[in-house]
């Protein structure tokens, strides 16, 4: 049995079963809930009890949860479900919507099915509002559309040489060092051409930002065309330019910047809005 794994305030008690072969006993597990509530002086709502099963055909736990006066006290899902849930938090970068992933793990009476019917909003229009940001750049540079690119991976890679350190994804495009004293958010971006210039463009948004100054070292990775071009930005020299930086806000009042890279003769600049000249970044490259 594992405890002390936390979502947010949230606390779970963990067992792992392979196998709803064999009866369980509910109340060993329920004893152990009310002792660590007496111990650590918890609200009784904020610690549940999670079976994680090998398998999913539980039918027989369920049903003895279910008859059980512990049913509201307990929940269980496999480990194939689980690991989805872990992959989808992986794809998504909204710290709102993975909230809400955690928020379904807590036992409660889902007779009203809001949270679920939220989470799955939410998670399309994130998908959603990639794909306008992507349209978005090639309304702007009119004739770019290509193929979208997605080397992230191998932007990672060259980090975690350059680092000497693994790198632990959070989400879609955060991760922290394994002493997490360091953070990164890394975007990628196709390489657009016009006026025998080429272009780079990227979406920052606020939740990126709070990440990144929470860290002892916050940088801004932007993979230019492909993973052989790497801007690394510190966040002390990278944050201050925003107020600068273009942005758009979308019908929900959710704002995000644009990061807008451009490369004219092996220089590197970034472009901001009209009324402000353009900062060489070249130095900045890996």
């Amino acid at each position: 049995m594992d405890y002390g794994q936390h979502l947010n305030q949230k606390k779970l008690i963990i067992e792992i079963k392979t196998t709803d072969a064999y009866r369980i006993d509910l109340e060993t597990v329920s004893k152990y809930r009310k002792e660590l509530i007496k111990r650590y002086n918890y609200n009784e709502d904020d610690l549940s009890i999670h079976y994680i099963v090998g398998r999913e055909d539980t039918g027989g736990l369920e049903s003895q949860v279910r008859g059980s006066r512990h049913a509201w006290d307990i929940r269980m899902i496999s480990i194939d479900a689980l690991i989805k849930l872990m992959l989808l938090k992986e794809d998504l970068d909204d710290p709102n919507i993975v909230q809400k992933i955690h928020e379904i793990l807590i036992p409660k009476e889902y007779t009203k099915l809001d949270e679920i019917a939220d989470l799955l909003f939410f998670t399309a229009e994130e998908v959603k509002q990639a794909d306008e940001e992507d349209s978005h750049v090639d309304k702007v540079v009119k004739g770019a559309k290509t193929p979208k690119v997605n080397f992230r991976e191998s932007v990672i890679d060259e980090l975690v040489e350059h680092f000497n350190t693994p790198l632990i994804k959070k989400s879609f495009a955060s991760y922290v060092s394994s002493d997490k004293t360091t953070h990164i958010v890394c975007a990628v971006s196709k390489e657009y051409n016009r006026s025998n210039k080429k272009y780079y463009w990227y979406a920052f948004h606020p939740h990126q930002k709070d990440f990144l100054e929470k860290s002892q070292n916050g940088f801004i990775a932007l993979g230019c065309g492909s993973e052989k071009t790497i801007l690394l930005i510190p966040i002390k020299d990278f944050l201050p330019n925003l107020e600068r930086m273009n942005t758009t806000t979308k019908d929900n009042g959710k704002t995000y910047w644009h990061i807008h890279i451009a490369l004219d003769n092996n220089e590197f600049d970034l472009v901001l809005k009209k009324g402000y000249k353009n900062i060489s970044i070249g130095k900045y490259k890996m």
